[in-house]
């Protein structure tokens, strides 16, 4: 009899344990949250020195917005020696959008880039076409961007940086006098955005740079 009930008492030991083991609910994943490689809050601003002229110029977040091919951008005041101008940054997910525009032969050119997608490896490229107006006619642009470097770590202006990506956009043009191609290099650090920018053309693209490099000189994020 006392061995029935030992075996008994075994059983619903047993019984007991693998219950209370399937009871237990797996522990859930951690929440992943990627920085944010261009901050939008209201009232940061950061201040860019051209390399070339020496020229400071002040980028500074509005309290308003616009939407370009259905995408809504928080508005930026760009303000310094040649006036105050207008930019426009947006990020859907992990993809991050410039609207500005430039100058071709005294003609000013509204163009977006998606400069950036956060979450993608190194080596990682994507082209798009779009079309830019230029004196009435529309010209196909073919944008490419490449993600050359991530966790980079960057001295700018004497203060060092780290997780750095650095991402290249290429647009080029071809048709009649504008024939050639803008190439744009970011370097944005997380939580702050954009602390350097290279820009250089090619070919026959009247009125643009040769080349351009703008660093981080002051910020503050709200």
């Amino acid at each position: 009899m006392r061995k029935k009930y030992c075996a008994a008492l075994l059983l619903c030991m047993v019984a007991f344990v693998s219950c209370s083991k399937n009871s237990d609910s797996p522990a859930p994943d951690p929440v992943v949250t990627r920085p944010d490689y261009q901050p939008g809050t209201k009232g940061s601003y950061w201040k860019y020195k051209d390399s070339a002229t020496g020229d400071v110029y002040t980028q500074t977040v509005l309290d308003s917005t616009a939407v370009f091919d259905n995408i809504t951008y928080k508005a930026i005041a760009s303000s310094g020696p040649g006036g105050d101008t207008r930019l426009f940054y947006a990020k859907l997910a992990s993809k991050y959008y410039l609207h500005t525009s430039f100058s071709i032969d005294d003609t000013n050119v509204p163009f977006t880039l998606n400069y950036l997608d956060d979450s993608v490896a190194t080596g990682t490229s994507w082209t798009t076409t779009t079309n830019i107006n230029y004196s009435g006619t529309a010209i196909p642009v073919q944008v490419k961007t490449t993600i050359l470097e991530k966790n980079l770590t960057k001295t700018v202006n004497g203060k060092q940086y780290t997780n750095i990506i650095h991402s290249s956009v290429v647009a080029s043009f071809n048709v009649l006098i504008v024939n050639g191609s803008i190439t744009s290099d970011y370097y944005c650090a997380p939580g702050l955005g954009i602390i350097r920018t290279e820009i250089k053309s090619s070919g026959s693209l009247p009125g643009l740079p040769g080349a351009q490099v703008s660093e981080l000189t002051e910020y503050k994020i709200q």
